[in-house]
């Protein structure tokens, strides 16, 4: 499959962005350079591309309520929660720390796991 290469308008923008970026102090200024990739982009990385670009906005333009943004925060815990924990060691598994988060349930014989998770879960 052939390589993409950047045409010369491509590569004057990519040029002017990195002038302007020295400007900014962004990059560290040396002999300024016009911009020359080492990469190419493939016609099917650039549909994959544009196919993710088409996905964020969509994503960016769905309405997200208070009540839908504190459900993906509380799931974005439990999951960090079980993940971080599981990392050291804990044995609990998702829905068990979400029982033991929610004090719905004690597991005999874990005691030091539920209260590593309660602790994590709290520092969240």
């Amino acid at each position: 499959m052939p390589h993409r290469v950047l045409n010369g308008i491509e590569r004057s923008i990519l040029t002017a962005e990195y002038r302007q970026n020295i400007g900014n102090g962004c990059c560290r200024q040396s002999a300024v350079m016009p911009f020359e990739p080492k990469f190419s982009i493939t016609a099917k990385t650039a549909q994959a591309l544009m196919r993710i670009e088409g996905a964020r906005q969509a994503i960016h333009h769905l309405p997200i309520t208070a009540s839908v943004l504190a459900t993906l925060r509380e799931s974005a815990r439990l999951y960090s929660t079980h993940y971080s924990t599981m990392i050291e060691g804990n044995r609990l598994t998702q829905e068990e720390v979400s029982k033991v988060i929610e004090k719905q349930e004690h597991f005999p014989g874990r005691e030091r796991d539920e209260k590593e998770v309660l602790g994590y879960y709290g520092a969240l």
